[in-house]
């Protein structure tokens, strides 16, 4: 069974060790290169320990993690960007992904975030078949958005609002 949990100062060098697997596992859905992962400090490493970085685990193994950035900005603070969410490949298919969905919207909703936004690579037919499963719409499209290795890439803004919507604003 997957638990979810706000990770802490103690869960840092695991969560760098799951961060650096994805970004060499799965290049194309990080802007962090694997280069950039590996050269993270422990400085680093804690600060991302922050309270909106949750982590996925089965047993005492943390399996995935998900986080939201907020803003403490007035007029901004009802929004949150998803992103990064990863689970190990090893555990696709078997409800981590979701948990860490179900856990990071909940965590949204006690801060009074009205809505989710996230950019996702447009050929990442898996992942936005995931968040369009949880809710999320297609908003916009930004050619040229990130370039990789690979060379640019176009990237999907994804949208989910957390609260009943009259058409306000």
């Amino acid at each position: 069974m997957t638990t979810v949990r706000p990770l802490g100062l103690a869960d840092g060098p695991a969560w760098a060790a799951l961060f650096r697997e994805a970004t060499r596992t799965h290049p194309a859905a990080f802007i962090t290169t694997a280069a950039e992962a590996e050269a993270l400090t422990e400085d680093a490493i804690a600060a991302r320990m922050d309270g909106d970085l949750l982590g996925a685990f089965d047993g005492a193994h943390l399996i995935g993690f998900g986080s939201l950035v907020r803003t403490d900005r007035p007029s901004l603070r009802h929004r949150a960007e998803l992103g990064p969410l990863y689970a190990a490949s090893r555990h696709h298919g078997k409800g981590a992904g979701q948990a860490l969905m179900d856990a990071l919207v909940a965590h949204a909703r006690a801060h009074d975030v009205a809505w989710l936004d996230l950019w996702v690579a447009e050929e990442n037919a898996r992942a936005r078949a995931f968040y369009r499963r949880n809710g999320f719409s297609d908003v916009a499209r930004r050619p040229d958005a990130v370039r990789g290795a690979d060379g640019p890439e176009t990237d999907i803004l994804m949208t989910r609002c957390l609260e009943a919507w009259a058409g306000r604003g």
